[in-house]
């Protein structure tokens, strides 16, 4: 079984997120993207082996918090998209050209492990599937598990809504296809767990989103 804890980080308010396999305490953090004692404490307090941090993709907001995490988790591996380098070491300058100051942000190391389609990434006894899902950034990712029908969209998918494109990288036509062809085909009781906003499912979306229907 995989449990969650979200955290919400920056003044975005954005989700990071730790899972953990409840067998072996093993866990992962997804998107810590501003710096968070509440993250560290958690882990911490709860005896959690954290062994990865995953990137949905690299903007400020998802990324800013990477640094801190591995000072105090030094064998955590980061795993993110290989195209993504210039968000990374960009995040001051991303938070300028956006008019947004946010103090626990700062630039990204690079990944240890580039992301590739269909990657398969352990958590415990669990596992989860990486899935491209490009529009919001080019290197925009998903992450899937089949046992516990979980996705973690990132700004890819929200409840009723989608991730905006008007950035550098963004494509509509892109985020439209990749929610169609790599989000859609999932079961419809998959829960959704985007990087802002509320949870949703896959059904939900398919029936309510207006960007599909």
């Amino acid at each position: 079984m995989i449990n969650i804890k979200n955290i919400n980080v920056t003044c975005l308010m954005q989700h990071a997120r730790v899972l953990w396999c409840d067998e072996t305490k093993e866990a992962l953090v997804v998107d810590p993207g501003g710096i968070s004692n509440e993250i560290v404490d958690f882990i911490k307090n709860n005896k959690l082996k954290l062994e990865k941090i995953l990137l949905t993709h690299s903007h400020f907001d998802h990324c800013g918090g990477v640094s801190y995490i591995l000072k105090h988790f030094k064998d955590a591996k980061l795993f993110g998209a290989e195209n993504e380098k210039n968000f990374r070491q960009g995040v001051k300058e991303m938070m300028f050209a956006v008019q947004i100051f946010d103090e626990t942000c700062e630039n990204s190391p690079e990944p240890h492990v580039f992301l590739e389609d269909s990657m398969q990434i352990s958590l415990g006894k669990e596992k989860f599937i990486a899935l491209a899902t490009p529009g919001h950034t080019q290197g925009g990712f998903s992450f899937y598990n089949e046992n516990n029908k979980i996705l973690i969209s990132g700004d890819t998918l929200f409840r009723g809504s989608v991730g905006r494109t008007d950035f550098i990288g963004g494509n509509y036509e892109a985020i439209l296809k990749s929610i169609k062809e790599k989000l859609f085909v999932l079961p419809d009781d998959t829960i959704v767990y985007p990087g802002h906003g509320g949870n949703t499912t896959i059904k939900n979306e398919k029936l309510t989103n207006p960007y599909f229907i």
